[in-house]
């Protein structure tokens, strides 16, 4: 049982991201994201749709920038680090 117990927590540390290493590609695909929204609003709030199912998004103005997202968005991360892609029906 112990040795299950290290080879399982083994495992886990090596399943468990590096946040740093997530941050560039995450912080990519929410600026396309906001380019999207910028360009293409409509494709940009049904990708969300698909996206969030059920979470919400809480829009509001802001006057140095037009509009501001507040909320949670939870993304499916592969094990290569990369971030799934979203389905074409979804773009």
């Amino acid at each position: 049982m112990k040795a299950e117990r290290g080879a399982l927590g083994s495992r886990l540390a090596q399943a468990t991201p590096d946040v740093e290493e997530l941050r560039g590609p995450l912080e990519a695909a929410v600026r396309d994201l906001a380019t999207m929204f910028a360009s293409r609003t409509d494709q940009a709030r049904e990708v969300l749709r698909r996206v969030l199912v059920g979470e919400r998004l809480n829009v509001r103005p802001d006057p140095e920038r037009g509009y501001v997202v507040e909320g949670v968005l939870r993304v499916t991360v592969a094990a290569a680090g990369a971030m799934a892609p979203i389905p074409p029906t979804a773009r």
